[in-house]
């Protein structure tokens, strides 16, 4: 803060030399008019005995933030923006001081204000960030948490993986299943074909005359080819392990339906 004092009185200047030991304080002192050096200062003392018309018309010509009269009489200067009574306390000099840098910082705060203008986006942004340094403040995972989220991922990853694979194995041996049930002589329907025969065979039924009591035999051609068919399956399942059967019926229903070839 660059300081000018106009005064003849060693009191004076003494008190407010001991002011303004701090290094941030550059005081300036000179006995009239004549003896000012710059155009430009933060604060300017006039000591009453030192006071003319001289000094008074170069005072105006300088640029300072404020200006204190110093005087014995307890009456005000009102070409000064403050006038301070002697004798005086050092508490009163820097009281002054602190104004005068309250007063500038305000003026740049309000000048960097007008020059950088803070948009609405930029406020949003600066207090998205403030919660967010927040929270990575309270909610830091250490190695441990790290490495078990990790451990979590990879196998919730590798019994994704396993499933897949198991689905297509069993897919393929049922495939393989149905490849020898035909290549035995064996005819495989699907689902619907098989609902569809069977309401024709329903109606057939009701259109036909009542069964007589005669049994049915199992001619041995189709004993042969049904215990064909009761092997391969039962060879087949016993090739699975039980996991993966259980996988395989696991949340739903399997069901093959198989229907003998006609004889020709």
């Amino acid at each position: 803060m660059h300081i000018l004092l106009i005064n003849n009185n060693p009191v004076v200047s003494r008190l407010l030399s001991l002011c303004m030991r701090d290094k941030a304080f550059s005081l300036e002192e000179a006995g009239n008019a004549d003896e000012i050096k710059d155009d430009t200062y933060d604060l300017i003392f006039v000591d009453d005995a030192s006071y003319s018309d001289e000094v008074q018309e170069r005072i105006d010509m300088l640029n300072a933030a404020k200006t204190v009269f110093l005087t014995r009489r307890n009456e005000e200067n009102r070409l000064f923006g403050k006038t301070i009574v002697k004798p005086f306390l050092p508490s009163q000099i820097m009281e002054v001081i602190k104004e005068v840098k309250k007063e500038e910082n305000q003026a740049i705060r309000l000048k960097d204000h007008f020059i950088f203008p803070l948009s609405a986006e930029t406020l949003e942004d600066e207090s998205a960030e403030a919660l967010e340094d927040d929270f990575m403040k309270t909610n830091i995972l250490n190695d441990k948490e790290i490495e078990k989220i990790k451990n979590l991922l990879d196998m919730d990853e590798d019994e994704d993986l396993y499933a897949v694979s198991d689905e297509m194995n069993e897919e393929g041996k049922i495939e393989i299943i149905k490849r020898q049930l035909v290549k035995d002589g064996l005819e495989i329907i699907d689902e619907k074909e098989f609902f569809e025969s069977f309401a024709k065979s329903d109606k057939a039924d009701k259109e036909s005359p009542a069964p007589t009591d005669e049994k049915q035999t199992i001619k041995p051609k189709q004993q042969d080819t049904h215990l064909a068919f009761e092997e391969a399956l039962f060879q087949a399942i016993a090739g699975m392990k039980v996991k993966k059967i259980r996988k395989l019926l696991k949340g739903a229903e399997v069901s093959i339906t198989i229907r003998f070839k006609d004889k020709a």
